[in-house]
């Protein structure tokens, strides 16, 4: 990173998964020194998680050019959107602090030429084992973390209800659920049905699953939330899928429809596979709590 750095902004995409990732960055360059704000439209909802860290929501497109004015250097979670297309232009016209580019896919013959800041993920690992890489090289430090500072606020204990399994609102698991519920009931665990309600505050969710057993779900913020704050999480997906897309901080158990069989969601992930897997996840988990 150039010396005369002082402030940092990091350009986050727009899911809150996006933005746990980057807060891996944002975390590692204030621990060395530097003021870092993170833009994101929604994580200012998980303030009290991530004290002392400053977020701002994205100003228009008309508006960011003068509000990034104020930085010293740009970190940009790369993405097809429009703002991220609008900085790369002004970056190539000279109109921007140093720009860095965390590319999670490229592709040469669809993105620029890369550049000396740029950096461009395996996808063999996770996104946050990415974005821990990728800063501490641009730090120039050896060793990486995947701490994002995620810290819970005073009152909450972590895993207070460890019977309590969570189930994330899904067209999957709405269809099936009474028998997933009940199956799951049967090994001595409650259920509680986990909706994404987008009136409902992100520190809500995460204090409900910071104090959770058990989360069951698909892909999502949920699960990497989940993951963030260390609870055991069985994620249920439509085919195998890149490492990349992953959980990266508590590992996920996973579950997917046969090889064999075509790639159908729904019909193929049968209640006894769910069930099945959450079974063997939570002996696991209570192997390790025993050892």
């Amino acid at each position: 990173m150039p010396r005369e750095v002082k402030r940092v902004a990091v350009l986050c995409s727009n899911e809150v998964r996006d933005g746990l990732h980057m807060m891996v960055a944002s975390h590692r360059i204030y621990n060395e020194g530097f003021s870092v704000t993170t833009f994101h439209d929604r994580l200012h909802e998980l303030a009290d998680w991530f004290f002392p860290h400053t977020f701002q929501k994205y100003p228009s497109i008309e508006k960011l050019q003068e509000v990034l004015a104020d930085y010293d250097m740009l970190i940009l979670q790369h993405d097809s959107s429009e703002r991220t297309k609008q900085l790369k232009k002004w970056h190539r016209e000279g109109m921007l602090a140093p720009l860095s580019v965390f590319y999670p896919l490229y592709h040469k013959r669809v993105h620029p030429p890369l550049e000396r800041l740029d950096r461009v993920f395996d996808q063999r690992c996770s996104m946050v084992e990415n974005v821990a890489l990728a800063v501490s090289s641009l730090l120039n430090i050896y060793y990486h973390s995947k701490n994002n500072g995620l810290c819970p606020p005073l009152g909450l204990e972590h895993r207070k209800h460890r019977k309590r399994v969570l189930i994330q609102s899904h067209p999957l698991f709405e269809e099936k659920f009474t028998k997933i519920s009940q199956a799951i009931q049967n090994f001595g665990f409650e259920v509680q049905f986990l909706p994404e309600n987008p009136e409902l505050c992100l520190s809500e969710y995460a204090a409900l699953i910071y104090e959770s057993g058990y989360l069951v779900g698909i892909e999502s913020s949920l699960t990497h939330l989940a993951s963030n704050l260390q609870i055991p999480t069985l994620l249920v997906l439509s085919r195998r899928a890149l490492r990349l897309w992953i959980p990266g901080w508590l590992k996920s158990s996973i579950v997917t429809p046969p090889r064999w069989l075509p790639k159908t969601f729904g019909k193929l992930l049968h209640v006894n596979r769910i069930v099945n897997g959450f079974k063997q996840l939570a002996m696991a988990d209570l192997s390790l709590s025993e050892s």
